[in-house]
């Protein structure tokens, strides 16, 4: 009887010893999320770069004090040729076609190029991207054969696509690139309306209050745990909220280069690289081996910037950063702006030519920069913003208007025109369209196709979205999920081909026509992965525990992790079983001996 009434507190006692697995555990990664200044709560957004959302799962946003913040994320696809540098292209039929026609986002206009056998088309994005489709609108003609290039310059370029397209939207995914190629073949004439490169942006809706911080909190890991969601909210007039610079950190640890590798772990923590390709083996990662072809584990950093000449884009003078502005692969510290012979990291007055450096008077500021008002380093006739510093000279539309004095810095617009003297150009203002990022004419806000022009604004399945941006224009889908990024939403899908759409199946990846779920929770029978360990119960030797590498020492087809016999031994079994049982059985007994004694001596002594 003292032994029943004390295994109670003996099961208590030996629980203290045991892990408890905790609720409140850390994400994988953490970045803060930059919020402009705010009077009052706005709906926010923040865009996640197409191999950031290919990787996560979940996200999360966190307030100031970790809570979750409820969110709702959308999918939105971003011509990235839109405002794109051409660096080259066939050369136009006649004095009224322009080759911007085939960029411009108006499928009302078109390019006719000269008559031959082959169009190549060569063009540079400001940042990486990582487009999914090409997009090929032709007023008249056919297309023979295509072929799409892609890489961060023009003589290294990796095909992704050569043949005849079947349609005007080609599957050509690529790894984030800068420098574009696309060469159309045919044996007559062509009428080019468009060219597009359609780049799949996730954004995650949430409130952004006044005061508050947030957080984008990454998993890698399935959860069962999904983040709080708010319908309610919606991406037209949503405020932009930017990623930091300074990246990831979390349980993983710091990501510098923001590829999911931790940077510990990285073989090139300054340059992306996901797939940690490593041609040569020699620990150093293709996407920054100076020879990846060769074993060469010394890597020279001649600046000492901490980024490997390799890598670096300007190796002989430092710069953490990398800028490059003009996109021209070339860091902007090793540029020279004004063609003077000297870089713009020594350059004692950048914009005017002054090969001789001449300063006087202790100045750190050239003579030939005199005439500077703004002090910025750019002569007067030179600067995009002649009353405000901006050294960088950013103009991300283009307009020849530099970002830090541009009324409408998001939107081309030369004439600047700001009736009202708000400080925001016409072109950006709510009463006269809003924004208009596809130049339909129709503003952002009333917009069902925000980033592709349709004018007639056509919703056959009135979901919200345009058919001409809808992955699925026969059924509503609002939020566009497309699971096996065919480029056809799984409301149209059915991947597996076993009549049930991938919207519906509780198994889209594997024909289960009779959807079969004995437990229930929503993922079919051949979907299950008990253990975690993402392989499949129908293909896993272990499925009742986590076992990725799938080891099976005697090869009978139950994996180690619960093979309790070892088919190699004459007997059959594993000769340490009996041991390890009957040592465990003899520690329990002492234990509940030693208890029991105590029990005893406390009786006695009462």
């Amino acid at each position: 009887m003292r032994v029943s009434h004390s295994l109670p507190a003996l099961i208590l006692a030996l629980h203290s010893f045991i892990p408890v697995s905790l609720a409140a555990q850390d994400f994988d990664f953490r970045q803060s999320i930059e919020v402009p200044p705010l009077q009052n709560p706005v709906t926010a957004g923040v865009e996640l770069r197409p191999q950031e959302h290919s990787l996560l799962r979940p996200y999360w946003i966190l307030d100031n004090s970790n809570t979750p913040v409820p969110i709702q994320t959308v999918d939105i696809q971003t011509d990235v040729l839109h405002t794109a540098r051409i660096l080259s292209g066939p050369d136009a039929a006649s004095e009224g076609s322009s080759l911007t026609q085939v960029f411009d986002g108006n499928p009302e206009t078109a390019f006719t190029p000269a008559a031959t056998t082959e169009h190549r088309f060569l063009l540079q994005t400001e940042e990486p991207a990582s487009p999914q489709f090409l997009l090929c609108q032709l007023r008249s003609g056919a297309i023979d054969s295509m072929r799409f290039r892609y890489g961060r310059s023009e003589d290294l370029l990796t095909q992704s696509f050569q043949g005849t397209p079947s349609g005007t939207r080609i599957p050509v995914f690529s790894s984030p690139a800068t420098v574009f190629e696309i060469v159309l073949e045919t044996s007559g004439t062509l009428e080019i309306a468009e060219l597009q490169l359609l780049e799949t942006t996730k954004v995650i809706l949430f409130t952004a209050e006044p005061g508050q911080r947030y957080t984008l909190a990454y998993d890698f890991s399935a959860s069962e745990e999904k983040p709080p969601t708010d319908t309610n909210l919606r991406f037209a007039g949503a405020v932009k909220a930017k990623l930091s610079t300074a990246l990831y950190a979390g349980k993983q640890g710091a990501d510098a280069d923001g590829d999911f590798i931790p940077d510990a772990k990285d073989n090139c923590p300054r340059e992306s690289n996901t797939g940690q390709k490593d041609a040569d083996r020699d620990g150093i990662g293709d996407a920054c081996d100076v020879a990846p072809a060769l074993s060469n584990t010394r890597q020279p950093d001649t600046d000492g910037d901490g980024i490997h000449d390799g890598a670096d884009n300007c190796p002989s003078f430092p710069n953490p950063d990398q800028k490059d502005i003009d996109g021209d692969g070339t860091g902007w510290m090793c540029d020279d702006a004004d063609g003077d012979g000297v870089m713009n990291g020594t350059d004692n007055c950048i914009g005017v030519p002054n090969t001789g450096q001449q300063r006087t008077g202790g100045s750190a500021l050239g003579d030939a920069c005199k005439g500077d008002p703004d002090g910025d380093g750019i002569s007067t006739e030179n600067d995009n913003c002649k009353e405000v510093p901006n050294a960088d000279q950013a103009d991300e539309d283009g307009d020849r208007v530099g970002d830090a004095c541009d009324v409408c810095p998001l939107l081309y617009d030369p004439p600047q025109q700001d009736r009202d003297a708000d400080g925001t150009g016409d072109r950006c203002q709510s009463g006269a369209g809003g924004q208009d990022a596809d130049r339909d004419g129709i503003g952002n806000e009333r917009d069902i196709c925000v980033f592709t022009a349709d004018p007639g604004q056509e919703d056959g399945d009135g979901d919200g979205v345009g058919d001409a941006c809808d992955n699925c224009p026969q059924e509503s889908n609002v939020l566009q999920q497309d699971t096996n990024t065919d480029g056809r939403g799984d409301a149209c899908s059915d991947t597996d081909r076993d009549g049930v759409s991938d919207a519906m199946d509780n198994c889209p990846a594997h024909s289960n026509p009779e959807q079969e779920d004995s437990n229930g929770n929503g993922v079919g029978n051949l979907c299950e992965d008990t253990d975690k360990d993402r392989i499949l119960n129908t293909e896993d030797n272990c499925p009742s525990s986590g076992n990725p590498t799938q080891e099976d020492a005697d090869s009978d087809g139950d994996g180690d992790a619960c093979d309790d016999r070892d088919d190699r031994t004459p007997e059959g079994k594993k000769p340490w079983v009996p041991f390890l049982l009957g040592g465990a059985i003899a520690v329990l007994a002492v234990i509940i001996g030693i208890h029991n004694k105590m029990i005893v001596n406390q009786q006695d002594m009462v």
